[in-house]
């Protein structure tokens, strides 16, 4: 039984370490186009990520969950939704990187 209980905790320890070694990257930079009869739609279509659900934005259940799994480091390719920049620009975290096609 003691080895099953060390192979256990090293299995976890592996698991640990790969997981806060892992990039995430969430592609967030798709047009929306199948929401627009439902939500508003801008210049750029509609930014799904940052569509809210229970006062939360999609975008920040993702990376929250994400967040607390053990992740490290989280890229958002938000493609021409400068928006979802903008939205963390007031939550600055050392963790998550945002990239636009927009220079």
């Amino acid at each position: 039984m003691n080895n099953g209980f060390k192979m256990n905790l090293k299995r976890k320890e592996w698991t640990e370490r790969l997981i806060s070694e892992t990039t995430i990257y969430i592609s967030a930079g798709g047009r929306g186009k199948r929401l627009e009869s439902i939500f508003q739609k801008s210049e750029n279509g509609i930014t799904k990520a940052l569509i809210e659900f229970n006062g939360k934005t999609l975008i920040q259940y993702h990376t929250d969950i994400l967040f607390k799994i053990g992740f490290k480091k989280i890229i958002i390719w938000a493609g021409d939704h400068l928006c979802i920049k903008k939205y963390y620009e007031d939550k600055p975290q050392d963790w998550l990187v945002i990239f636009n096609s927009e220079l």
